[in-house]
């Protein structure tokens, strides 16, 4: 019985340090990442689509984290 409590916490915690680590790789450093923009939703024809379904992203030292022109120009282009 101990032991089904403790391999049931050892997994919650597991479980819990995965979620941290990926939470905490969301962070700004600094520097630009394309994974900042894992979260943003934009409106596809009714539809909210995750942006990176629809546009490259790249980092470059010079410029940092790059979006397309035909998206930073869009008129309905927004972050959500």
């Amino acid at each position: 019985m101990i032991r089904e409590q403790l391999d049931e916490a050892d997994i919650k915690m597991d479980q819990a340090v995965s979620h941290t680590a990926h939470e905490f790789g969301n962070i700004r450093t600094g520097r630009a990442n394309p994974g900042l923009l894992s979260r943003v939703n934009v409106d596809y024809y009714g539809t909210q689509t995750p942006l990176q379904q629809l546009a490259s992203f790249s980092y470059t030292r010079s410029s940092g984290c790059t979006v397309p022109a035909s998206i930073a120009a869009s008129s309905t282009w927004a972050p959500r």
